[in-house]
């Protein structure tokens, strides 16, 4: 075991995952169980459109071959944008449980340098202010370089955190680019001459890369790094491999919580008898907390932007992203025949988008065509509409010019994926489509698009 008793002269940093805040009295769900309660309710509303697809969009299981760190992704691409980031308040909550309170004793001892978290919340922050321990707390990436040579504590949210949305983090996209080069940077430092442990974090976000908190430099240089495991649990394969590179400086080991602030130097018992005396019932506050989070669900999923057609859409993605091509055909099938392209508006856009790339990937390429023409109408009107709005105003808020860059990151999307179709059939139109869908990835600044389209492009020409 690399943690010792004898912390009197350890300088400890702690990585910390949402493994820590599910214990009482926070309660906040797993990340699998916030993603099942999204699917759920996207399943129920897709239903209540295609009732006679229930036994396809039923295959849809969270437990079977759906990747959850891609729902997210697919939910913020195809439809919700913007709009999906305030739901992780859900991963929120007003009440810190015995792990958050046992850092800020760990802090109050002068041992914890720093908490590196991916967590959203606010409860290692409560849990400081409560006991009235001094904790700089760190989002944003200019905050990196300006706040980490102070001597107090710190608090690096490098997933950012509920209070400020823009800092948020949590695609595939936004983490397959990496943590910043301020954050990498600054974390590379706090980690050297530290022994880290790794607590309620499964080690996911690894996939990415494996060094994606830049743990490697203290491991070259015989620092070390503990990984601890909830006990019955198999450590992911990303950690199996940090232990194989580094055998030496690198170990897990399986502990409660309990037990390991104990061999910290904390009177966890005592801490969490505390919160006992004070705390509702634990029934009482997930009863509460599962009506929240269904509620905040469906006001997303019900919103005009997304509703029952876009839900659909959702199920077809997941289904090819699950393996089940036929599935999401039939689905798909069925869905058509709710559709009237004669009466079609802008709540069907997130529905018929999905839709496009269905019939695109059956080879019937004419309905991949017609579709697309109605969802780019119905797009060009929303640009039309919010442009008209933005002249009756003396200026336009940041939220509204954010919905106006996500309907031009949508045409020009749109616009490539008609391109994409005409290129097996009309070059010229393909070039003239790609052309157009290149003027809105600019206006709309949406660098991703705007390298596919212009290479695309290239392929044309």
């Amino acid at each position: 075991m690399h943690i010792s008793n004898n912390t009197k002269k350890k300088q400890y940093v702690i990585v910390a995952g949402a493994g820590i805040s599910i214990s009482p009295p926070s309660n906040l769900p797993s990340w699998r169980q916030y993603n099942k309660a999204i699917i759920d309710v996207i399943k129920e509303l897709a239903c209540g459109l295609c009732p006679e697809a229930s036994d396809w969009i039923g295959a849809i299981d969270i437990e079977n071959a759906l990747p959850v760190q891609c729902i997210s992704d697919l939910i913020v691409s195809q439809g919700a944008g913007a709009s999906y980031f305030p739901l992780l308040e859900l991963l929120n909550a007003t009440s810190p449980n015995v792990n958050h309170f046992a850092l800020a004793e760990l802090a109050k001892r002068g041992i914890l340098k720093a908490v590196v978290t991916t967590n959203f919340d606010t409860l290692i922050e409560n849990a400081f202010g409560q006991k009235a321990v001094e904790l700089l707390t760190i989002v944003r990436d200019e905050e990196y370089y300006e706040l980490s040579r102070e001597p107090t504590c710190k608090l690096f949210k490098i997933h950012g955190s509920v209070t400020d949305y823009d800092s948020l983090i949590d695609t595939v996209t936004q983490k397959a680019a990496g943590l910043s080069p301020a954050k990498r940077l600054v974390l590379s430092n706090i980690f050297l001459d530290s022994e880290i442990i790794v607590i309620g974090f499964s080690g996911a976000d690894l996939d990415f890369d494996m060094d994606y908190i830049p743990i490697s430099q203290v491991l070259e240089t015989g620092g070390k790094v503990t990984w601890v495991l909830h006990p019955g649990s198999r450590p992911n394969v990303n950690v199996i491999e940090l232990k194989k590179k580094y055998p030496a400086h690198f170990q897990w080991c399986e502990k409660n919580p309990s037990d390991l602030f104990h061999s910290l130097g904390v009177d966890y018992n005592e801490i969490n008898n505390g919160l006992l005396k004070t705390a509702p019932s634990d029934d009482y506050v997930m009863e509460g907390a599962d009506a929240q989070m269904d509620r905040k669900i469906r006001e997303l999923f019900t919103a005009p932007h997304i509703g029952m057609h876009g839900c659909v859409g959702y199920c077809i993605s997941l289904l090819n992203m699950m393996g089940l091509d036929s599935y999401a055909s039939k689905l798909a099938e069925v869905y058509e025949k709710h559709i009237d392209l004669k009466s079609v508006d802008i709540f069907c856009v997130a529905g018929l988008r999905a839709l496009v790339l269905q019939k695109m990937r059956d080879g019937e390429f004419e309905k991949s065509i017609q579709y697309s023409l109605a969802v780019i109408e119905c797009l060009l009107y929303m640009d039309k509409l919010f442009k008209e709005a933005r002249r009756e105003k003396t200026g336009s808020d940041d939220m509204d010019e954010e919905q106006h860059q996500e309907i031009l990151m949508n045409l020009a999307t749109s616009l490539s994926n008609l391109a994409l179709v005409y290129f097996y059939m009309d070059l010229n139109k393909a070039r003239v489509h790609f052309e157009k869908a290149k003027e809105y990835a600019v206006k709309a600044n949406d660098v991703r698009d705007l390298s596919v389209i212009t290479f695309n492009l290239a392929r044309v020409n």
